[in-house]
């Protein structure tokens, strides 16, 4: 699923899915990289109850990660603000924000 990175100030990309389910998400984030800026490397910090793997860059502009839930939901939807940090071959650091909605 292909979901685009915004600015700080706007409105983060939004994503859903269920928690049974392990998704490969590709974030675009040419929008936060100045001209010519590639993301030389990406890390996304944990967070108890959903686990991220295969995090990697794409094309230079684009991150890509597997999303998978390690507890059970209880409720009928749990909400998790995913803060993607992209270091750039400007030895700039940019921070993307993805929020995800498990449901359950």
């Amino acid at each position: 699923m292909s979901l685009i990175a915004t600015p700080a100030g706007q409105t983060p990309a939004k994503a859903e899915k269920l928690a049974n389910e392990i998704i490969t998400y590709t974030l675009d984030c040419s929008k936060l990289l100045d001209k010519f800026e590639l993301i030389s490397s990406a890390n996304i910090q944990e967070q108890k109850g959903i686990s991220f793997s295969s995090i990697r860059t794409r094309k230079g502009t684009s991150v890509e990660f597997k999303v998978s839930n390690d507890s059970i939901i209880t409720a009928a939807y749990i909400d998790f603000n995913i803060k993607v940090e992209l270091n750039t071959s400007f030895n700039n650091k940019r921070i993307a924000v993805v929020q995800l909605r498990v449901h359950k």
